[in-house]
């Protein structure tokens, strides 16, 4: 009788901890290196890709394009707003990196993964047809 009490309370103890570590808050984003770029030339860049994450005709086309509201399990109407206010782009000076991501939960991982690529590809986009430096930055990483 003691041995099953234990056992009991030993996998639930185990599962929740499995629950809570998959509930944990997570990022994932793509990271842009911006090694040997000025700091001001950086954080320039991080407001307009903040800037173009925000704007509704790219939330729209990725809403559409990585079927948002099903991957997420929202109602279709939601998934804009859902998708908004997940969104995060941030500049990290020790690593030289912009990341352009989502916010989530742990278990949500590959999924955020998956918009993460499709939401940077789209705002990425929208900043080199309006800054010709970061245009020129793009295309020089994709010479190397």
């Amino acid at each position: 009788m003691i041995a099953i009490l234990a056992v009991l309370l030993l996998g639930g103890a185990g599962f929740g901890v499995y629950t809570m570590k998959q509930n944990a808050p997570s990022f994932r984003g793509i990271g842009v290196n911006v090694k040997g770029q000025p700091e001001d030339v950086c954080k320039d860049w991080e407001a307009k890709l903040k800037e173009a994450v925000s704007r509704e005709d790219v939330l729209t086309w990725v809403v559409e394009e990585t079927d948002y509201a099903a991957k997420m399990e929202v109602s279709e109407g939601e998934a804009h707003d859902d998708l908004k206010g997940r969104v995060a782009v941030r500049y990290k000076k020790q690593k030289d990196v912009i990341e352009v991501g989502l916010t989530g939960k742990r278990k949500e991982d590959e999924k955020l993964g998956e918009i993460s690529n499709v939401l940077y590809r789209a705002a990425a986009s929208v900043v080199a047809r309006e800054d010709s430096t970061f245009e020129a930055f793009l295309n020089s990483k994709a010479g190397q």
